[in-house]
């Protein structure tokens, strides 16, 4: 319970890029249609159940695989060494 308050302490949220904001919606997203889909709460089609899960199945995929490969820097410190890392980055195409 500490760790979960001093990571709300720290999260800086002027600083956040679009990307992870973007990523976190789509993670929630995800997770709505497939507690949606557990629950019966979809309305029932004819011949649409299918399509309903390809794309339940494409958002989890989508926001597991971005949220997996994209570093989303949510704290202050996380933000800093990402500056860090890019001026290292500008400096070593020199």
């Amino acid at each position: 319970m500490k760790q979960i308050k001093r990571f709300i302490i720290n999260v800086n949220l002027s600083e956040v890029s679009a990307g992870a904001v973007a990523r976190l919606l789509m993670l929630l997203l995800s997770a709505v249609f497939y507690l949606m889909k557990v629950f019966d709460l979809v309305p029932p089609a004819v011949d649409e159940n299918l399509l309903c899960n390809l794309v339940i199945a494409f958002f989890g995929v989508l926001a597991f695989l971005q949220s997996y490969w994209k570093n989303n820097s949510w704290t202050y410190a996380a933000q800093q060494a990402d500056e860090l890392m890019e001026q290292l980055r500008e400096n070593e195409n020199l």
